[in-house]
């Protein structure tokens, strides 16, 4: 796996983040920034678990002989191509669908933070689980989480609070994209090693 890989499937994750955090932005009557300090850092904490959860857990898997062999070495990187193709189309399908939002404002509270992040982190842990069998070395990986994860609850709420929710499809659209890029590198590469 090379570092383009890496940043891309860090990208189409957290501008899936992104466009919940905008959601999230525009019901909120004001913003505390102690409190959105911290609920970055415990949103991170959730990316990172799952995430490395995930990346171990098929670190782990692609260390078993099935795996190993010279043979089915290939095994890893198409079931990570799938996986990032059907992100990508899971992000497609809502940028294309209209969701209600009730923009009402109000206090978003840690335990309301924790719960819509654990349904995006779900995802998260599939795309952990793909990367894992792409052999990638995961210092890199937290770093990039860590910025990016910190970097897009700040952006995705302030925007939200300032401009509403009008460019979470956008960022749902470029998300879908760009994990449809990282699967179309993985698969460019494993063609040009195979031949």
């Amino acid at each position: 796996m090379n570092y383009l890989q890496g940043i891309l499937i860090v990208a189409g994750i957290s501008l899936d983040l992104l466009a919940t955090m905008e959601v999230e932005g525009a019901k909120l009557g004001e913003i505390r920034r102690k409190t959105l300090l911290l609920n970055s850092l415990l949103i991170t904490g959730l990316q990172l678990g799952f995430f490395f959860g995930g990346y171990y857990i098929c670190h782990y898997i692609d260390q078993i002989e099935v795996f190993a062999n010279e043979k089915t070495a290939w095994l890893g990187e198409v079931i990570a191509f799938l996986v990032f193709a059907l992100l990508g189309v899971r992000l497609f399908v809502k940028a294309i669908r209209h969701e209600f939002v009730d923009e009402r404002r109000e206090t978003i509270s840690r335990k309301t933070y924790v719960r819509i992040i654990l349904v995006t982190t779900i995802y998260t842990l599939f795309a952990g689980c793909a990367t894992g069998f792409l052999e990638f070395p995961p210092l890199f990986l937290l770093i990039t989480i860590i910025i990016c994860s910190i970097i897009v609850v700040f952006a995705g709420v302030y925007m939200g609070y300032m401009f509403g929710f009008r460019a979470k499809t956008v960022f749902y659209a470029i998300g879908a994209a760009v994990l449809w890029a990282a699967g179309v590198n993985i698969l460019y590469h494993l063609i040009t090693r195979t031949y």
